[in-house]
């Protein structure tokens, strides 16, 4: 799947997916993300990524400009599947109780990682 990203005028990012078809008959996911640094920061920290085959899209909001924001919100962005897909592997049932818990533990996990990082 190639990934286009743009930037327009005003610290506008937009990436734009194509739709992913898992088997026949399924559903399409088709997804965008757009992201606005606004009038205060000088620094886009957002970031975003989507993966359709886990049914997993990721936003992460910088951190109202403090240092190490744009990482940190990368490195959720981009560690969050990870996480997830590693995990999925060992659940046994996916209901909404199970996959919050997992949710949760990979977000505490990556919350060490941001502070073990200095961030």
């Amino acid at each position: 799947m190639t990934t286009t990203r743009k930037e327009a005028p005003g610290g506008h990012h937009a990436a734009a997916r194509p739709a992913e078809n898992r088997d026949a008959g399924s559903l399409q996911v088709a997804w965008d993300a757009v992201s606005d640094i606004g009038h205060i920061r000088h620094e886009n920290q957002d970031a975003y990524s989507g993966n359709p085959a886990l049914n997993l899209f990721v936003v992460a909001d910088g951190m109202g400009g403090m240092r190490g924001g744009a990482v940190a919100a990368r490195m959720v962005a981009e560690g969050l599947p990870v996480l997830v897909r590693a995990a999925e592997k060992s659940i046994a049932k996916r209901s909404a109780p199970v996959l919050r818990t997992m949710l949760v533990e990979a977000l505490l996990v990556l919350n060490k990682q941001i502070h073990q990082a200095g961030f």
